[in-house]
């Protein structure tokens, strides 16, 4: 299970070491023959909508309604991704000889976002190969900015 934490902060990251992780990575999948850490989790983004709404996008193509599961727990959010192999005789299935590039993903797969308390799971809609959830950002009425009217006198 790969395990990220989702936060609504801007999150800046050291792209010189998060570059030579993956080169290191790449280096000892190439010499053990194991797949590559990054290409076991299908690519997200993460975009702010409006001031509290916000919709996590999870590249999924070729899976369907059925092979997704999305839940929540606490403070866990948990998308799982299956692929089934199921025998159907209308379909004819091409012979590979050898795949030269694969730059789809298409294993099984599991994502876990950490959602403060305050975070809502609002929606969720699979189009075209991405898998879209959206979210609530809740603010209590006591931590909203509170302005303050100055009367001249």
């Amino acid at each position: 299970m790969s395990y990220h934490s989702f936060s609504l902060e801007p999150k800046y990251e050291n792209t010189m070491f998060s570059q030579r992780f993956k080169e290191i990575d790449k280096l000892f999948s190439t010499l053990s023959g194991k797949k590559i850490i990054a290409d076991s989790v299908p690519p997200y983004d993460i975009l702010q909508l409006k001031e509290n709404f916000y919709k996590l996008i999870i590249s999924v193509p070729g899976y369907f309604e059925e092979n997704l599961e999305i839940s929540t727990q606490d403070d866990q959010l948990v998308i799982i991704g299956k692929k089934e192999i199921t025998e159907n005789t209308n379909e004819k299935k091409e012979t590979v000889e050898k795949i030269l590039h694969q730059g789809i993903y298409t294993g099984d797969f599991s994502l876990s976002f950490r959602l403060n308390q305050r975070i809502s799971v609002t929606n969720a809609t699979l189009n075209q190969g991405l898998l879209t959830i959206y979210f609530k950002y809740q603010i209590p009425e006591k931590q909203k900015i509170q302005k303050i009217q100055i009367n001249v006198k």
